[in-house]
């Protein structure tokens, strides 16, 4: 826990003093810029074409 540490893509290191020097930019607007990015993006295939067939055959999904 001491030496592994994660931080979120978001988050912002930087000093107070740094932040404001980049002209302060605004952690709202850049999760919306990171949602659209995300959106834009082709969903990744987590299971192979054919299971997702199989799947769809026995069971009555819709999306």
């Amino acid at each position: 826990m001491q030496s592994d540490y994660f931080y979120p893509d978001l988050a912002d290191r930087r000093t107070p003093q740094d932040w404001a020097d980049q002209g302060a930019p605004d952690l709202l607007e850049q999760a919306r810029l990171k949602t659209r990015e995300l959106q834009a993006e082709t969903p990744p295939q987590h299971i192979p074409a054919e299971v997702d067939a199989d799947i769809r055959r026995r069971f009555p999904i819709r999306l």
